[in-house]
C-alpha cells in the first residue's frame, strides 16, 4: 500500500465524515468506512487489516465516545471483507453496493450497542431507520468513491504484487 496517500485520504475521509455528520446527523454516510472498504477490498490482506484498524481508530478519535470500539468493529468487518473477497466478483457494482450496504448497516447497528449496551428506553424504530438510511446512502456513494480511490492509486492491487514478486524471482 502507498501509505502517504492512504493517510492523507483517510484524514480527508474523516473530515468529510464529520461534515456529513453535522449536515445530516444520524443519516450521514459512513465515508471513512467506505474508504477503508475499497482499500481493503483490493490490497494485501495484512495491509488491509492495518488500514481497517487505523480507520476505525481515526473514527474513534474524530467522533469521540469509547476509544477502540469503532477500531474493533472496523477490524472485524475487515476480516469479513477479506473472507468474502475471494468468493465474490469485486469489480461488479452490484456486489460492492450490496457488501457496503450490509457492512454499514452492521457498523451502524453495532457501534452504539457495544458502546452503551441494550437500553430499554432506546428508540428502536428511529434507530433502525437511521441505520438503513445511512447504509443506503453509503451504498449509493460506493461506486463513485471506488472510482476516485482507484484513480488516486492509494493501493497496489494484488495482481501487481504477485507479478512483481514472480518477475523478481525469475
Amino acid at each position: 500500500m502507498r501509505w502517504l496517500p492512504f493517510i492523507l485520504l483517510a484524514l480527508a475521509s474523516a473530515g468529510m465524515a464529520l461534515y456529513f455528520q453535522d449536515l445530516l446527523g444520524a443519516y450521514a454516510p459512513a465515508v471513512l468506512f467506505l474508504f477503508a472498504f475499497h482499500v481493503g477490498l483490493h490490497c494485501n490482506p495484512i495491509e488491509a487489516l492495518l488500514g481497517w484498524w487505523g480507520c476505525g481508530l481515526l473514527r474513534d478519535l474524530a467522533i469521540g465516545g469509547r476509544l477502540g470500539v469503532s477500531a474493533m468493529i472496523f477490524l472485524l468487518l475487515g476480516m469479513a471483507v477479506l473472507a468474502f473477497r475471494r468468493r465474490v466478483k469485486r469489480e461488479h457494482a452490484s456486489t460492492q453496493i450490496l457488501l457496503v450496504f450490509t457492512m454499514v448497516f452492521i457498523l451502524r447497528l453495532a457501534a452504539p450497542l457495544l458502546a452503551w449496551g441494550f437500553s430499554p428506553i432506546f428508540a428502536w424504530p428511529q434507530f433502525l431507520k437511521s441505520c438503513v438510511s445511512s447504509a443506503a446512502f453509503t451504498g449509493a456513494l460506493s461506486i463513485p468513491w471506488a472510482l476516485t480511490i482507484a484513480r488516486l492509486k492509494v493501493y497496489r492491487p494484488e495482481h501487481e504484487l504477485v507479478s512483481a514478486f514472480s518477475a523478481g524471482g525469475a
